[in-house]
This record gives C-alpha cells, structure tokens and sequence, in this order.
C-alpha cells in the first residue's frame, strides 16, 4: 500500500500553444477589419451630412407645399441654407429661422467633406416641384441624392 501523503497531484493550468496562436489570429482579423471602422470618423460624418442634406430639401420641400409659397435651398460647398419667399409667389428673400431659434437655419459641412451639386439654388414651388430638371447633390463617396424634377421626391 502505497503512503497517501506522497501522491502529488498534477494539474495543468494555462493555454496551450494552439490555443494562443488561434486567440493571436482572430484578435488579427477583428483589428483589421474592425477598427478601421472606429479610427475614422470622416466617414460617419459624411453620412451624417448627406442625411442632413436630404433632410433639409425635403423640409424645403414641405414647407413650400404647406405655406403655399416658393422655398429655396442654397447649396455651396461647405453649407445647406434654406430661404423662403415672404409673399405668396415671389422670389426667397426671407433666411428660415433655426429650429433651436438662434439664427438662420443652416447646415455646415463637417470637416473635410464637400458637397457637389448640379445647381447652387433649388426653388421647390407651390406643389413640391423643383423644376424641370432633376437635380444631382453628392457628399464625398456617399451614394447620390437625387431630387426628382415633377415630383419633387429627394433619394
């Protein structure tokens, strides 16, 4: 018989080399595809924009239907306006004011995005309608916004 006191137990404890390198591998693969992702916010704030674009033309858009008089939106590089015409059918004299109420309604370009467009003024009229024309609005690499030209539906 064999004394109690002198069997030692043997336990394995930690990971064994396959085990790190598979671990070593998938962490590889999630920081590759991932974290670029995270890192690179000129992105997000492309597609934020462009949301914002489309947004403003179709309160443009809503408001001249509702008020029965022309809406415009200004469009240059760096920044969306909206004006309103103070009479019925007239030309946009009137900036918009902010939602917030602190100054006009106006929308910046974040950083390094730039807005490309086929017309630098887009007057919706009494129905909705931009004109005969559509009209082409691009944010950096981010799909493009259409505004249909009888209908006045912006995609």
């Amino acid at each position: 018989m064999r004394n109690p006191r002198k069997i030692i137990a043997v336990t394995q404890r930690g990971f064994t080399l396959v085990e790190l390198i598979t671990i070593i591998i998938i962490l590889g693969i999630i920081s590759v595809v991932a974290l670029p992702r995270f890192t690179s916010k000129s992105s997000f704030d492309s597609r934020a924009f462009s949301d914002e674009v489309k947004s403003t033309l179709r309160l443009a858009q809503k408001l001249a239907v509702a008020q029965h008089r022309n809406s415009c939106v200004n469009v240059t590089a760096a920044n969306v306006a909206i004006k309103v015409s103070s009479a019925e059918p007239g030309a946009c004299d009137t900036a918009l004011p902010s939602l917030s109420g602190s100054g006009n309604y106006l929308i910046n370009a974040p950083g390094s995005s730039v807005l490309t467009f086929s017309a630098a003024t887009i007057t919706f009229d009494l129905k909705g309608s931009p004109g005969a024309t559509a009209i082409t609005l691009k944010v950096d690499t981010e799909p493009t916004i259409t505004v249909e030209a009888e209908t006045g539906y912006v995609h």
